[in-house]
């Protein structure tokens, strides 16, 4: 790409000295400068690389070896990546470290500090550091890395983080003398370890681990208590006192060792102690508590504290001296949870024409655990089963209309069967039958109502889809109809009248309305052909008329006869019976329990149905049927007869007229036809 600029920037440079040729041979020079100019400007910012700003370096490794409380030697091996100079960074913090004799390759390198951490300068592709290096307080020194592998090799002492580590980036070591001349030196206490675990769930508890060492009696230690800690027992100290700010633990001896265990009240802003060096802290919270840290936080593996870890949900922090962690704790809810769900819901309503209603309910479900469950019947309950087998009909009161149903665990299937009712009006209104309820929520429910002979249903609301008992066929043949009629009469008032006729007509006979709507369209087609054509022309269009509407209305007499999809009506299958015979059983005064027997469903003549997917309290079942009766119907075949009066009414001249010539054609010998000359004798 750079050669491809660089080769561009010089064609349109030669181009302009080209263009340039003609003029003056002292402006063709300047401008041969400012070219050169601008072309060596362009080549530089385009050969300039960008500084390099991440993975410019790599540290393979590094090793301290000496002894604690002695200047440590160190060695690095690593190497630069870019052809450029680069900063690497080395330990801090440089207030507490001192560097010295510090060679790079065997010269002595670039090195300053910035912020936190001395660093070098250099673009040696490998190169190996050497010096030495006198941490001069609290024993830490901070490696900034990143370093593939650490290795600390000490005559006198240890690193508590380990003598060997890999992976290392950002990691403070503390050094640990562990010498007996070091702790006969000490005429105050020379180390105070404070190691701390909490544990947050129903009750929020601490665990302190107090290490000490001391070349003196250490006497009485006093510990703060500065969240509201409330300590209910002490290991290694005996005689320990508590007030509200302070716990004060009487220690004998030059060593100790003590563990603190209780309550603790208040999270926030959690510091170290200002006598630690550095503190442990382990937090750990059951499944139903939420926490978020924040502040001066180092997470470290779990494995290195000396508090062990009881839940999968530990997290452990290094503090050094000064430095605080922020802890938010989060109580969770517990929420709604399905230990049963009903799979499926099949309910049967069969009414009868006095207004009894009984329903049949049968539900499948899944058990995890739910030991029973309350049903708010739909009317009053006459029959439980479980599996098949009756059981008898509990409720939690003698006054309350809920009973209850003993639930197996695991996929099983249970019925009831109630009874109630539900006047069906003379002239027709709605059912809407209620369905038992309970707290279970439902993957599918679906309904079928039983309908008597006098009942004629127009539409169902209540499930997935309104369904109703007209089809595309029925819209379909009122606009056929309409459409016959304006082709068939004349003004607009007989064709309103005989539109309304051929529609009622469909309802009553398929068949009657084809015959009909193919006449009208004859005598449409015959009188709008009459208006144009005459003649043999017209004896034509009136016979093709004619032959169209006769194929016509044969297959529409077909489809006419066949079965339309009308979704609301369903197969009349009613509900089997259970057996009606149950083993004995006994109550617990010993004495036989009467289990009830299931009702045997009346005979319905239509059959009505919908469904719902996914039924909750939240989100109730409620069907909701539209419908007519047989009087009403009667009333609108009288309403429709009229229509039909009245349209003959309209049409009384024409009707007659073509009586009259019908009967006179009908009287008319065949004889008088023909002249006399033309009889035969």
């Amino acid at each position: 790409m750079r050669r491809f600029a660089t080769f561009c920037a010089f064609l349109v440079c030669a181009l302009m000295c080209m263009f340039a040729s003609a003029r003056p041979a002292q402006a063709q020079n300047a401008d041969l400068d400012v070219l050169l100019r601008e072309y060596l400007t362009a080549r530089q910012q385009i050969t300039k690389p960008e500084p390099c700003s991440i993975h410019c370096f790599l540290i393979s490794s590094l090793t301290l070896t000496g002894a604690v409380g002695e200047p440590l030697h160190f060695e690095m091996h690593g190497g630069v990546l870019v052809d450029e100079e680069v900063q690497v960074p080395l330990f801090g913090m440089p207030q507490q470290v001192r560097l010295d004799d510090v060679t790079l390759n065997g010269a002595a390198p670039t090195m300053g500090f910035e912020g936190e951490s001395f660093f070098i300068r250099t673009r040696a592709r490998s190169f190996v550091l050497r010096g030495t290096l006198t941490v001069q307080e609290d024993e830490g020194l901070k490696v900034v890395g990143p370093i593939n592998s650490l290795d600390v090799k000490l005559t006198r002492g240890r690193v508590t983080e380990g003598s060997s580590m890999s992976g290392v980036e950002n990691v403070m070591l503390h050094f640990d003398p562990m010498t007996p001349e070091s702790l006969a030196k000490t005429k105050t206490k020379s180390s105070f370890r404070l190691s701390r675990g909490l544990r947050i769930g129903k009750e929020k508890t601490f665990n302190y681990r107090l290490t000490l060492s001391g070349g003196e009696e250490l006497g009485t230690v006093t510990i703060p208590l500065r969240y509201g800690e409330h300590v209910r027992e002490v290991s290694g100290s005996e005689g320990w006192t508590q007030d509200a700010t302070e716990l004060r633990l009487p220690l004998a001896g030059h060593d100790a060792d003590v563990t603190i265990t209780g309550v603790i009240n208040k999270f926030g802003q959690l510091r170290t102690d200002e006598r630690s060096a550095y503190e442990w802290w382990l937090v750990e919270a059951e499944p139903d508590t939420l926490l978020s840290f924040d502040g001066d936080i180092k997470q470290v593996g779990v494995e290195q504290s000396p508090i062990p870890a009881t839940l999968p949900s530990a997290r452990l922090f290094l503090l050094q001296r000064g430095q605080h962690l922020d802890v938010d704790v989060q109580s969770l809810v517990q929420g709604e949870q399905l230990s049963a769900v009903v799979r499926e819901e099949r309910h049967y309503f069969a009414f009868t024409p006095l207004g009894e209603v009984i329903h049949d309910g049968t539900y499948t479900y899944d058990n995890n655990g739910l030991e029973r469950l309350f049903v708010t019947p739909a009317g009053r309950p006459m029959f439980v089963s479980v599996d098949g087998t009756p059981s008898r009909v509990l409720r939690a009161s003698g006054h309350g209309q809920d009973f209850l149903v003993q639930l197996p665990t695991g996929p099983h299937r249970f019925r009831v069967q109630t009874l109630g009712s539900d006047k069906i009006r003379t002239f027709g209104g709605m059912l809407s039958p209620a369905l038992p309820s309970h707290a279970l929520a439902t993957s599918r429910a679906s309904i079928t109502l039983g309908l008597p002979d006098n009942v004629l249903p127009l539409a169902l609301f209540g499930g997935d889809r309104v369904l109703t008992a007209f089809s595309v066929a029925d819209l379909v043949a009122i606009l056929l109809g309409g459409a016959a009629a304006g082709l068939g009469f004349r003004t607009r008032r007989t064709r309103i009248l005989g539109a309304a006729v051929l529609s009622g007509l469909w309802l009553m006979s398929h068949s009657l309305f084809v015959i009909a709507a193919v006449t009208l369209f004859c005598i449409g087609g015959v009188f709008v052909a009459s208006r144009f054509l005459r003649g043999t022309r017209l004896w034509i269009a009136a016979g093709t008329c004619v032959v169209v509407a006769l194929l016509g209305g044969k297959a529409a007499i077909g489809a006419a006869t066949a079965e339309y999809a009308r979704e609301i009506f369903v197969a009349g299958n009613t509900p089997t019976q259970e057996p009606s015979y149950a083993a004995r059983q006994e109550g617990p005064d010993g004495k036989p329990v009467i289990v009830p027997v299931q009702l045997s469903m009346p005979a319905s003549e239509t059959f009505v149905g919908t469904s719902r997917q996914l039924v909750s309290a939240e989100r109730p079942f409620r069907p909701r049927l539209i419908y007519l009766t047989t009087a009403t119907l009667s009333i609108i075949q009288l309403a429709w007869l009229g229509l039909c009066g009245w349209l003959v009414l309209l049409h009384r001249v024409a009707i007659k007229g073509l009586v009259t010539r019908a009967l006179d054609r009908l009287r008319r010998r065949p004889d008088e036809d023909i002249p006399l000359h033309e009889r035969p004798f």
